[in-house]
């Protein structure tokens, strides 16, 4: 059993039968996540680009926009990383096409079975996670490589280094010409802490 407390996610409903949107708000909530509801495509939007959403759960067929036409821009503008569709229908080939194109995560048939849609919304709130997770790598890996570009940029050399085995090595002169720029800072003295005989 993990004793991390699960991070409460926030969840846009958009379903043009109140009730539907009720019930399912009721769901989400009971999963200990927090909603907001609309009754279009065109108020979801609105909902979601004046504050971002964790995962969008919309019915495909909703007047003024559909689902598939409103998972595709809240999939372009980056404002809800999960995406799901239910439809009453059996638009079986819409919802393909839609999963196909990375607009939506999963589709649900309406009606649902509560342990499926249940299931279906723990499967998503772990992908959320997933999705968290690798954003926050990404970031750091971004982060990395810039400090790492600006100080090659201001001290040419001084990235340079080359391995041989479990060996580090750096060229002496590069990083010489670069500690003397750099000469009395706190990075210096860190540099010049390290044991001259592995530079080359």
């Amino acid at each position: 059993m993990s004793d991390k407390t699960p991070i409460k996610r926030s969840v846009v409903i958009a379903d043009d039968d109140t009730d539907v949107a009720k019930a399912l708000a009721r769901v989400v909530r009971a999963l200990g996540h927090s909603t907001r509801v609309a009754e279009n495509g065109v108020e979801a939007l609105a909902l979601l680009r004046a504050e971002r959403a964790d995962l969008l759960l919309s019915d495909i067929d909703m007047p003024q926009m559909d689902g598939v036409a409103l998972a595709a821009i809240v999939r372009a503008e980056a404002l809800a990383p999960v995406r799901i569709l239910l439809t009453a229908n059996a638009r079986l080939e819409t919802a393909i096409r839609a999963i196909n194109s990375g607009e939506i995560h999963r589709y649900i048939e309406k009606p649902w079975k509560h342990a499926e849609l249940v299931a279906t919304l723990e499967e998503a709130f772990a992908r959320i996670d997933d999705l968290s997770r690798i954003g926050a790598a990404d970031q750091a890996v971004r982060r990395y490589r810039a400090a790492h570009d600006a100080l090659e940029l201001e001290f040419p050399g001084i990235t340079h280094v080359e391995r041989t085995g479990d060996v580090y090595r750096v060229d002496g002169n590069r990083a010489r010409a670069a500690l003397a720029k750099l000469d009395g800072t706190t990075l210096s003295a860190l540099l010049t802490q390290q044991n001259e005989p592995d530079l080359l």
